[in-house]
């Protein structure tokens, strides 16, 4: 897989992270991103870096991992200049 997808939605969360790991980050960004290698191939994520005013359905993303809790690999994506199809 390429890495690479679109925004196909995208809301922020201002209060009532139900996990503690997210509490220390709020606000923070979540959504769907559309992969290019399929139509309606959808990973949940979120968007670190971004603010509220970068993100806009269809603009071009590309997966980065994050390490998270217990060394878990966390795929996140960030916004790209390229058009990803």
């Amino acid at each position: 897989m390429s890495g690479r997808g679109r925004i196909y939605s995208y809301t922020q969360t201002v209060t009532g992270a139900r996990h503690p790991a997210f509490a220390k980050v709020t606000p923070y960004l979540v959504g769907l991103v559309e992969l290019v290698e399929q139509d309606e191939l959808f990973l949940y994520t979120n968007f670190p870096g971004a603010t509220i005013e970068d993100l806009r359905v269809g603009k071009a993303v590309e997966v980065v991992f994050e390490k998270g809790p217990d060394d878990l690999a966390m795929p996140q994506f960030r916004l790209v200049a390229e058009d990803p199809s």
